[in-house]
């Protein structure tokens, strides 16, 4: 998986920060004589800051203990002091890496120091055990991200940011080269003596073999009861294989054109079987009927995504071989 995340290196630090560095320093070494509840613990480890941002609101940090990855929400800890909460955007396994951005600040001093090279403590998931510790009731309010465009705004990360690099293709409209799901829709059959429509589950694994190049393929499968005789069913398994190309859409969505084959294969167990009461003559046309379904053939349709939250899609599947909604998740 290929990332490209640009940061600018924080190069100079005033003495007040200095100060105010050393003060979180001997916080930090008071943390080990104040207990902390073994249920918040075992959710803390210690990282690095690898890089952090000009505006201080984006950073790198080191994801050694593998605590958390894209889309989690984790809160930064000096002492027991919550300096920040974040959402991570990017997550480079192979380097022991991920970018996170700043969406509340918590304690604004404490968060003016923080700097490449600086041990700090994560947390993943519920911060409130800290909340709850907060000293300080005339902290300055709250920053928070006001607008839903900023924590996915790439001027913060690419354009203001522009020295660190974490490998991410500019180029794709989806950044990262997968994305899997499920999805549930309605299949339409034709068989000699009528048509019909049923129930259909999907799961799919889409893989982005160029810059906005997809190919992706789909499972599914569908029951049609009482079919080819009352008391007989018959399974209808759903073979799919497309290829995409990506459009970027407004709001946070994405359009995808594709076009690919479709193989349908009917599976009727009871179907032709001596039962003693159908005969010879009914037995042959249930595996007539259940052939009748059998299908292989070229289809076109468009895939919408919408992004719901970092890594999270919604998603609608408009084509001649299935009309489906869903869930998807890139990684």
């Amino acid at each position: 998986m290929r990332l490209l995340f640009l940061f600018f290196l924080l190069t100079l630090t005033t003495n007040h920060s200095q100060l105010a560095l050393a003060s979180v320093v001997d916080d930090v070494s008071i943390t080990h004589d104040m207990p902390i509840p073994e249920n918040v613990m075992k959710n803390i480890v210690t990282e690095k800051i690898d890089k952090v941002s000009l505006t201080k609101r984006v950073m790198v940090l080191t994801n050694i203990n593998k605590t958390f990855s894209k889309g989690d929400f984790i809160s930064l800890i000096l002492g027991r002091q919550l300096v920040a909460r974040c959402i991570v955007a990017k997550d480079v396994a192979e380097k022991e890496l991920g970018g996170v951005k700043m969406v509340k600040i918590y304690n604004v001093a404490l968060s003016n120091t923080l700097r490449p090279g600086m041990e700090i403590l994560v947390l993943r998931g519920d911060d409130s055990y800290f909340i709850h510790q907060l000293e300080n009731k005339d902290a300055p309010e709250e920053e928070k991200i006001k607008e839903e465009e900023d924590l996915y705004n790439d001027t913060n990360l690419s354009e203001t940011d522009a020295d660190i690099t974490l490998d991410e293709n500019k180029n794709r409209a989806i950044k990262t080269d997968n994305v899997i799901g499920m999805s549930y829709g309605q299949m339409d059959y034709a068989v000699s003596d009528g048509a019909g429509n049923e129930a259909h589950y999907m799961a799919y694994w889409g893989y982005q073999i160029a810059d906005n190049i997809w190919i992706e393929g789909n499972i599914g499968q569908t029951v049609i009861n009482d079919y080819p005789a009352g008391g007989l069913d018959t399974k209808l398994t759903n073979l799919t294989f497309r290829g995409k190309y990506t459009i970027s859409a407004p709001f946070y969505s994405y359009i995808m054109p594709y076009a690919g084959y479709q193989i349908i294969t009917p599976d009727s167990p009871g179907a032709g079987k001596d039962d003693g009461v159908a005969s010879e003559a009914e037995r042959a046309n249930e595996m007539d009927m259940v052939e009748e379904l059998k299908e292989t053939h070229l289809i076109f349709g468009v895939t919408v995504l919408k992004r719901l939250v970092p890594g999270w899609f919604a998603r609608a599947d408009l084509g001649t071989d299935i009309l489906a909604i869903g869930f998807a998740l890139e990684f």
